[in-house]
């Protein structure tokens, strides 16, 4: 079932279900972010026989996107998984990303452990705009996280949050000490 030169719509289709009943809390982190922070590219395009990052907007798409589609792709199409904001910046003025290229690379523990070390850039991240990541009633509705999965991410999700709270009191304790910098 798995090519391992690429990455395959039923292949994405059987890995979720597969990180959804080994390791739902992650599952649920994943399924509620946004695209912009963890996506699924169809970057080869079988039908149309092209490659497709001209048209990125349009082959980009959030898990839930994706599950909702899965089964329109064909099975040729050549997928990529991406986490945003953690792994190597590529270019000056892209954002630095993880992307996982083939099944080899793509598994549920690659998945597991990348979404627990995603955890803390995307809590910086969401500090940095005022809107924490909290396990309040809103996000767990939004990720659709079990009172299980609360159990198993509250303990992170507080010790990410407290370190991106201190390097964020670092940063701006020092900006405060520059003198050519209006407060």
């Amino acid at each position: 079932m798995c090519d391992f030169r690429f990455i395959s719509a039923p292949y994405l289709e059987t890995l979720f279900a597969e990180l959804r009943a080994q390791a739902h809390p992650f599952y649920a982190f994943l399924a509620g972010l946004p695209k912009d922070d963890f996506y699924l590219f169809c970057a080869y395009d079988y039908r149309r026989k092209s490659e497709t990052y001209e048209d990125s907007g349009r082959y980009r798409f959030s898990l839930p996107e994706f599950l909702a589609k899965a089964g329109e792709f064909d099975p040729q199409d050549e997928f990529c998984i991406y986490f945003v904001g953690m792994g190597v910046q590529e270019e000056e003025d892209s954002p630095a990303r993880i992307e996982l290229l083939s099944c080899e690379d793509a598994t549920v523990g690659t998945l597991t452990e990348l979404a627990a070390e995603f955890m803390a850039p995307y809590c910086e991240k969401c500090l940095r705009t005022d809107t924490p990541f909290r396990l309040d009633a809103e996000t767990i509705a939004r990720h659709g996280f079990t009172p299980e999965d609360v159990a198993a991410l509250s303990g992170p999700a507080e010790r990410c949050n407290a370190a991106a709270a201190a390097r964020l009191q670092a940063e701006y304790d020092a900006l405060k000490k520059i003198g050519s910098i209006d407060r």
